[in-house]
């Protein structure tokens, strides 16, 4: 090979080579910066202590004020509305007339049974002297034995003939009284809901009354609360329309069924004694004993999506005891109770969920958007903060 020729490959090898060196030296570089790169900076949250909820809890719940006896009265029988003497408000006695049916054909079917007995009566009085007569004949052996039977028999079938016309006349005036509405007590009109001239049909309400006397507070609870409620409890009752008077209660009765899915459970409080200024229709302010508290409290703000289907906290995991530094956050489901001036209240929403929170554990308070269960955060309070 001649020396030109040694000298071009001497050359091209050189130029090779650089070009190698330089290539990994580039790649050396660019894994050195990527194993370098920053990592994403942590979140930063505020925190809170759980706190448990202490004392009675109460249960603060508007409810109505009724009269302890009332009625909706109706005929059992339709007719044509012929008189209502009574209008809304006006107060009546036990046994006066509130309204009156039509009566005519009732009235003659009352005077035609009555008619029938009072005859089959007088035909039994006579079938009786009969009898005497026939049975004095006899013990003189001047009747057979069959005309003593004969007048025995007519007079047994006068006597089942007048029984039978008996209860004729009083079904008849039961039905005469039927077409009358009497006030079974004493009491004051709230409604009328048929006019003179109307034909209400059978057991329609005509008339509502509200007893004078004692009274009652109708109220309904969740079902979160019925199963603290017992019959006897006492309570306190608020009544805002007499200047925030406060009167002793006693709950009469707590309903166990409600009207349908997601209804309410109907509660009757007595009110002992009740208050001479108190009417019917008057709200009343109901404070419920609920008993000792076992839900934790927590700052409001503590509780992601509160009013959805799945509120939930972020508890700290692995946090320092004291001061500022990073923990993981575990996502715990839980279920919102009553909002007080400390905070709201939770308890589990089942096992291996809130049930986990116990007091003295610290939550998210600020910083929630975005966070994930079992990321690593940054904390920015301290772990003495309280809701």
């Amino acid at each position: 090979m001649s020396l030109r020729r040694r000298a071009l490959v001497l050359a091209a090898t050189l130029l090779v080579g650089g070009f190698v060196h330089a290539f990994l030296g580039g790649c050396s570089r660019g894994e050195a910066e990527v194993g370098t790169a920053a990592e994403p900076p942590l979140k930063r949250v505020r925190v809170a202590q759980v706190a448990a909820a202490t004392g009675e809890r109460h249960l603060q719940l508007s409810g109505v004020l009724r009269a302890e006896r009332r009625a909706r009265l109706g005929f059992p029988a339709g007719g044509r509305l012929v008189a209502r003497p009574v209008e809304v408000g006006d107060r009546v006695e036990a046994g006066a007339l509130l309204a009156r049916l039509e009566d005519d054909e009732l009235r003659a079917a009352r005077e035609d049974a009555r008619g029938r007995r009072r005859e089959l009566a007088a035909r039994r009085t006579q079938s009786d002297t009969e009898l005497r007569r026939v049975e004095t004949l006899a013990k003189a052996k001047a009747a057979t034995p069959e005309e003593l039977e004969r007048a025995r028999a007519d007079a047994d079938v006068l006597v089942a003939a007048e029984e039978a016309a008996a209860a004729r006349e009083r079904a008849a005036d039961r039905r005469w009284s039927d077409a009358r509405l009497i006030a079974p007590f004493a009491a004051t009109v709230t409604e009328v809901l048929f006019e003179p001239g109307e034909v209400p049909p059978a057991g329609a309400p005509v008339v509502a009354l509200s007893g004078d006397g004692s009274l009652e507070v109708a109220l309904e609870v969740p079902e979160s609360a019925l199963k603290s409620l017992e019959e006897g409890a006492e309570v306190s009752v608020e009544l805002p329309a007499l200047g925030a008077e406060v009167r002793p209660g006693r709950i009469r009765s707590v309903g166990r069924a409600a009207a349908g899915a997601g209804a309410l459970f109907p509660v009757v409080v007595a009110l002992e004694p009740a208050p001479t200024r108190a009417a019917a229709g008057m709200t009343a302010e109901v404070s419920l004993p609920l008993g000792a508290s076992t839900a934790l409290l927590l700052p409001v703000e503590a509780v992601v999506d509160p009013g959805g289907r799945n509120p939930a906290v972020f508890v700290l995991r692995n946090a320092p005891p004291d001061g500022p530094g990073d923990a993981r956050v575990e996502r715990l489901p839980v279920r919102v109770g009553t909002l007080g001036e400390g905070g709201v209240e939770i308890t589990p929403a089942g096992p291996g969920s809130g049930s986990d929170l116990v007091a003295g554990d610290r939550v998210v308070v600020g910083g929630q958007r975005g966070l994930l269960d079992g990321e690593t955060v940054l904390l920015e309070s301290r772990p003495g903060d309280q809701p």
